[in-house]
């Protein structure tokens, strides 16, 4: 097939993506790849090959949702073809369930699957350019598995943290899928400073870090008087621990502030929320805080606008998009120095603590509190405009295509 004028198709392969039981898993994927569709849809195909992502492991440790996704994949719809959103999906099932069984498991028959996408895509688009995967295993090892059929190039685009997850490493080292995948990866995108010094770390060569973006259009600031009365710290995260709310509630404790001074609102929902709530309890801080529970992604910029500031301290983060959103809205963010939030946090925009340090924690979110009307939030937005807008990042991801791929 000679076109030489036409679009150059890219696919992805991601280790994550939502589906109707998992609508927010890889969701920070899926609105990459609608956001690259909707600003460079003129000169590139998004090509999404969907196996069933969370849909198809199955573990029997869970038999009534084994049972399920068993019962889903026979029913699945085989060699569809759509385009939601300006993003072409195909779609064939595949079922992960044990590779002592030829037909339901092992990774061949994932290649399998996803090459029967590749050559409906090819009847339909013309040919792969280039593979774009997220996340090494198993969606950039896919990519490499394909990218050696097809011979075109393939990038990885690296958000796994801390990385690789435990579940990836043998004797200290990562797992051979893994490894072949970055070893021969084109370009490796990890998100953050710190997670390419971790990949470096394994001598991983050929990183190019481009950050995940914020919507700009989506989060913008909305004028409010400054500071509120009492003065508001958001939180926005899944309730569990390794999310730091514990540290945030006892950092509250350690100020102690009165309750028409500063209200605290922690947004989310998750398996430790019961746990933190009977310790807010227990610290008699119970008082000082607003448990807004799980709010729709649509409501996230009207949280983020009526806060004075948003405070999260987790214990390991390979981006942290939230301190972007809010950042975005012009709010400045306490973080803490965890991977990801060292290379969006600074001076201007925030302040970074130790991370499990209650007592350092309170001192920042006092001094932010009695120092608010020194943070611009003109500057704050025009510095996430500079380093983290859709109109940025997506100009980096595009442009790293171009390089690549084969004329």
């Amino acid at each position: 097939m000679n076109l030489p004028n036409r679009k150059k198709n890219i696919l992805i392969t991601s280790s994550w993506y939502p589906t109707a039981d998992y609508p927010f898993g890889g969701i920070f994927v899926k609105e990459q790849v609608e956001a690259l569709a909707a600003c460079t849809g003129d000169n590139f195909n998004y090509i999404v090959s969907d196996w069933g992502f969370y849909d198809s492991e199955v573990s029997f440790f869970q038999p009534s949702d084994a049972f399920k996704k068993i019962i889903r994949f026979f029913r699945a719809e085989r060699n569809t073809f759509t385009q939601k959103e300006g993003v072409f999906y195909i779609s064939n099932p595949y079922l992960n369930i044990s590779e002592k069984i030829p037909y339901l498991g092992n990774f061949d028959r994932l290649v399998d699957v996803n090459l029967k996408n590749i050559r409906l895509a090819e009847e339909k688009l013309g040919p792969i350019d280039l593979i774009h995967a997220h996340v090494c295993y198993p969606g950039g090892y896919l990519a490499y598995r394909l990218s050696k059929i097809l011979d075109i190039p393939y990038v990885i685009t690296e958000h796994m943290g801390p990385f690789p997850f435990d579940r990836y490493m043998v004797d200290g080292k990562p797992i051979p899928e893994l490894e072949t995948a970055a070893k021969h990866a084109d370009a490796l995108i990890p998100v953050s400073d710190a997670l390419s010094d971790r990949m470096k770390s394994f001598g991983y060569e050929n990183r190019y870090v481009i950050p995940n973006f914020v919507d700009e259009d989506v989060f913008q600031p909305k004028k409010s008087p400054k500071p509120h009365i009492p003065f508001q710290f958001l939180t926005l995260c899944s309730l569990e621990k390794p999310k730091g709310v514990e540290d945030l509630i006892r950092g509250i404790k350690e100020w102690n502030p009165a309750e028409e001074e500063v209200n605290f609102v922690i947004a989310g929902n998750g398996v430790d929320r019961e746990l933190f709530q009977e310790l807010a309890v227990d610290l008699e801080v119970d008082s000082l805080i607003t448990w807004a529970g799980k709010i729709d992604r649509n409501k996230v910029p009207e949280y983020m606008n009526r806060c004075d500031a948003f405070v999260l301290p987790s214990h390991h983060e390979s981006f942290g998009i939230v301190y972007v959103e809010a950042n975005a809205c012009g709010k400045p963010v306490i973080a803490s120095r965890c991977g990801g939030p060292e290379s969006i946090v600074n001076e201007m925009n925030g302040l970074l603590v130790p991370v499990s340090d209650p007592v350092k924690l309170a001192e920042a979110m006092i001094q932010m509190k009695n120092n608010i009307e020194s943070y611009d939030s003109e500057k704050i937005r025009a510095d996430f405009m500079q380093r983290f807008s859709k109109r940025t990042v997506l100009g980096k991801i595009t442009n790293l295509y171009t390089s690549l791929i084969k004329n």
